[in-house]
């Protein structure tokens, strides 16, 4: 698919989604949560076997930090970020990954994403990608237990490779998105 239809696509189901969340809600008498953002920082090491951080290369987790808005409120937690499987492209590679945000007492929850990336720097030393997509809740625990929702997210993953220093990379993505079902404590 093309850029046009993938936003158009993207569109439409978060206004599907949308619909379909407050019917459920008001059917269920849950409070709906419509302000709902978050903000990720993941990081890495990611240099060759052999060279310090080497063990880091071969885990598939993005490991670092989250911050969830629920009306207002801020939540704070730690999260671990996967690709499961994409297609490479020339200029792009189209994916499915998983992330887990976990924010202790509060609870658990599990997403699942469609996303989508673009090589907009690359260089011998640096690499910039765009990151964008759609994320989904699939399970959680706590407050999140009855949790659903779809979220819309961009961000960028950067690596940088310098002579002599381990390579490094960070992911910083950013979103918000409609939570029904959430149980705050009170």
């Amino acid at each position: 698919m093309n850029a046009k239809k993938n936003k158009a696509l993207a569109v439409a189901v978060i206004g599907l989604a949308t619909l379909v969340l407050t019917a459920i809600g008001l059917a269920q008498k849950q409070p709906l949560h419509h302000v709902v953002t978050f903000e990720a920082f993941c990081d890495k090491d990611l240099s060759p076997s052999g060279e310090p951080g080497h063990e880091s290369q071969n885990d598939p987790n993005w490991y670092g930090v989250v911050t969830i808005t629920i009306d207002g409120q801020k939540y704070e937690g730690t999260a671990a970020w996967q690709t499961v499987k994409g297609n490479m492209y020339a200029d792009s590679f189209y994916g499915c990954a998983k992330a887990t945000y976990d924010f202790g007492d509060l609870g658990m929850v599990e997403i699942w994403e469609r996303c989508k990336t673009t090589f907009d720097d690359v260089t011998e030393i640096h690499r910039k990608h765009g990151y964008s997509g759609i994320e989904m809740i699939a399970d959680g625990t706590g407050a999140f237990e009855k949790a659903m929702g779809v979220f819309y997210f961009t961000g960028h993953t950067e690596f940088w490779a310098e002579a002599g220093v381990p390579i490094r990379g960070e992911a910083v993505y950013a979103g918000s998105g409609i939570i029904d079902g959430i149980k705050l404590p009170d």
